[in-house]
């Protein structure tokens, strides 16, 4: 008897069940819980999914003398759909809920947010935040460098591992390396958080976070994020964190011996020599650029 139910189920999957074999699958009530299968899965339908061949291989399963398994009536087919629907449903939600925008390597890109305030991704860095709540809650996740020039309106939130932005209208720049935060402000005031430490920005300051504290702030003359001019621009920041960013602005490998300095200067990003001569000289390092395999080995000078 549940061998020809399952032959009557597969013929139903592939539409060959007559008119007297449909009457009786409708009479057993086994009709109905089978068409609530077939409407979940049409609604919510996986690419590339074989009904028949997975049918198959069930039914291989459950006649195998080896494999102990235990009969599971419509029922329970019915609960998986619904489970499997509510599923797919929750993920597409939180996906499309989610923007992730990313700048690769050696390229900036450009990206307007819905209330019109703009970004400006550096390279190897990306932003996410929620398009549903982004109204409500201006809040972007920053992982890298980018600068944002912000239309006034609710607390716009710039979180990062290193430490909190917030704005209500302004122009400025975030840097979130390794475990350093570097914050500029053009225009208007910026609050910067990090744990229980915090400080307000005016036009023309920055202030640094270093593994975890805050430093003093600094001035600055430039108007906007030094970058936008070709130069990475640091304040007495982790020697190793500049030289991963070298590596971020020329696509190279740089191999480095164990440093523990702290650097404040420029390099170029036009100029591969003059950048890594920027950084050595002061430092007390130096290089030998393997320019075909776009290698950098950095030691010191004894």
């Amino acid at each position: 008897m549940e061998k020809e139910k399952d032959t009557l189920y597969a013929r139903w999957l592939s539409g060959e069940l007559t008119k007297d074999e449909l009457s009786s699958l409708k009479e057993s009530g086994d009709l109905d819980a089978l068409e609530k299968i077939r409407k979940v899965t049409d609604d919510f339908a996986v690419p590339g999914f074989d009904v028949e061949e997975q049918y198959a291989k069930l039914r291989k399963n459950k006649l195998s003398p080896e494999r102990k398994t235990r009969k599971l009536g419509l029922k329970w087919w019915t609960g998986l759909a619904a489970s499997i629907a509510v599923i797919i449903f929750a993920g597409n939600y939180f996906l499309n809920s989610a923007e992730i925008v990313s700048a690769p390597f050696a390229s900036n890109i450009e990206y307007v947010l819905p209330d019109d305030s703009e970004i400006l991704i550096n390279d190897g860095s990306e932003i996410r935040y929620n398009k549903r709540k982004y109204d409500s809650s201006r809040n972007i996740v920053l992982s890298g460098e980018a600068l944002f020039k912000v239309k006034k309106g609710v607390p716009f939130i710039v979180s990062t591992e290193n430490g909190n932005v917030e704005v209500l209208g302004t122009s400025f720049n975030v840097r979130s390396r390794g475990r350093q935060l570097n914050v500029e402000c053009y225009e208007g005031s910026v609050a910067v958080r990090f744990n229980n430490q915090s400080g307000i920005l005016e036009p023309g300051e920055s202030i640094s976070v270093v593994k975890g504290e805050m430093k003093e702030k600094n001035l600055i003359e430039h108007i906007q994020p030094q970058w936008k001019e070709g130069l990475s621009r640091f304040y007495q920041e982790d020697i190793n964190e500049v030289f991963r960013e070298l590596e971020r602005q020329y696509n190279i490998k740089i191999r480095l011996p164990e440093l523990d300095k702290t650097f404040n200067g420029v390099f170029k990003h036009d100029d591969l020599d003059a950048a890594l001569s920027s950084i050595c000289q002061p430092m007390k390092l130096e290089y030998q650029l393997d320019e075909t395999k776009r290698i950098v080995e950095v030691s010191k000078i004894e």
